[in-house]
């Protein structure tokens, strides 16, 4: 049972994409402007020290910047160590923060310089269009938008963020699995701080890299 998570529900799947790929549209002008290119990928930020270390998401990549989305602030000018989670194994760079700011209410986006090495981003492309071209996604527009997953029963929400995004579904990565096989009110956080959701069903799950998971969403008309 749903229960009480019908309060996130929209009340049309086609109102809701609408609205993401407004979004989108304004977010792909900049991202041209800037010569950047989307990638979705979980990132690990720690300080030099080690001591404080933080889940985040790529946005967008360059051979020289990274744009990234996190549940946090930076401060400008930070210095960090990004280890960027590929399918097909990680890569660490140095990185500085060059500006943060609010995207909705509860998370972050951040342009980040790396300062160890380049990026080399049509490798990493080619080796993510690959991946997702084996799990059915090649006809999807891609997204970066943060997800909450709100799991049936007492099960805690799960933290995700969407890869790509059609009609009919979602590709979400996230640092923990979800319930597969099992229906759940998938929460989508806009930049505007509107929140809104879709009853969809997990289909498939299954591990990205080393610590996190990718899974495939159906939505549902209930």
């Amino acid at each position: 049972m749903l229960g009480n998570l019908s309060q996130f529900v929209s009340p049309s799947i086609e109102q809701l994409l609408s609205k993401l790929q407004a979004d989108e549209d304004n977010y792909e002008l900049e991202l041209r402007t800037l010569g950047r290119e989307k990638l979705v990928l979980p990132v690990q930020l720690t300080t030099p020290d080690g001591e404080f270390e933080l889940h985040a998401f790529s946005r967008n990549v360059s051979q020289g910047g990274i744009g990234l989305i996190a549940p946090q602030p930076f401060s400008p000018n930070s210095v960090m160590r990004l280890t960027l989670n590929m399918r097909t194994g990680k890569t660490i760079h140095v990185v500085e923060c060059r500006w943060c700011e609010t995207f909705g209410q509860t998370y972050w986006t951040s342009g980040w310089e790396l300062k160890s090495k380049a990026l080399d981003v049509q490798t990493v492309l080619n080796a993510e269009a690959v991946f997702d071209s084996e799990v059915r996604s090649s006809e999807r527009e891609k997204y970066a938008i943060p997800v909450v997953v709100h799991q049936p029963g007492e099960r805690p929400k799960v933290h995700a963020f969407t890869r790509n995004m059609s009609g009919d579904g979602v590709n979400l990565v996230a640092n923990k699995p979800v319930c597969c096989n099992e229906k759940c009110t998938l929460e989508f956080v806009r930049n505007d701080g509107e929140r809104s959701g879709i009853v969809a069903e997990c289909i498939w799950l299954q591990e990205y890299g080393a610590d996190c998971w990718m899974s495939g969403w159906q939505f549902s008309s209930e």
